[in-house]
C-alpha cells in the first residue's frame, strides 16, 4: 500500500503509538520502524491493548525530522517516543507542496507528531509494509 493509506489500514490509525526505533538506509531508499500500535477498542475492555509491529517504507523519497522544541524534555531517556500520525501540509513541512509537484501523481505522504518533542517526523512517497510480531 501507499504510505499515505497506512493509517485506513488500522483500528485507531497511528494514534499514541510508541516507536521503539527509526532506521533509514538512503543507499536502499528504505525505512525501518519498529512501533507499538495502538489497537485498543475504545468503548470496549481491552481499551490500552498495543501491538508491536515492524513497518517497512520502500523507495520512499523525502524524510525530515523536524529539531524538537527547545521548550519540551527532548533528551532521551530510554522510552519509547509517542507519535500520532498526520497529513502533511505546508503548516507542518514547509515546501511540501513543491515537493509534491516535483514526485509521481500517486505520492503522498505521511507525518508522525512526536509528544516528547513537540515535533515532526515526515516521510513522502513510497511503499509501506507492516508485519506483526
Amino acid at each position: 500500500m501507499k504510505i499515505q493509506e497506512l493509517d485506513q489500514h488500522l483500528p485507531n490509525g497511528i494514534h499514541d503509538a510508541e516507536l521503539y526505533s527509526l532506521n533509514v538506509d538512503f543507499k536502499a531508499k528504505s525505512i525501518k520502524m519498529l512501533i507499538n500500535f495502538w489497537i485498543g477498542n475504545l468503548g470496549g475492555s481491552n481499551q490500552e491493548m498495543y501491538r508491536m509491529g515492524e513497518l517497512d517504507v520502500i523507495n520512499f523519497s523525502v524524510f525530515s525530522i523536524d529539531p524538537p522544541d527547545q521548550g519540551y524534555p527532548f533528551i532521551p531517556n530510554g522510552d519509547p517516543l509517542t507519535i500520532t500520525s498526520c497529513q502533511p501540509s505546508e503548516g507542518t513541512l514547509k515546501g511540501y507542496n513543491a515537493i509534491l509537484k516535483r514526485l509521481p501523481a500517486d505520492s503522498g505522504g505521511i507525518g508522525f507528531f512526536v509528544e516528547e518533542w513537540n515535533s515532526f517526523i515526515h516521510i513522502i512517497g513510497g511503499d509501506v509494509y507492516l508485519k506483526w510480531n
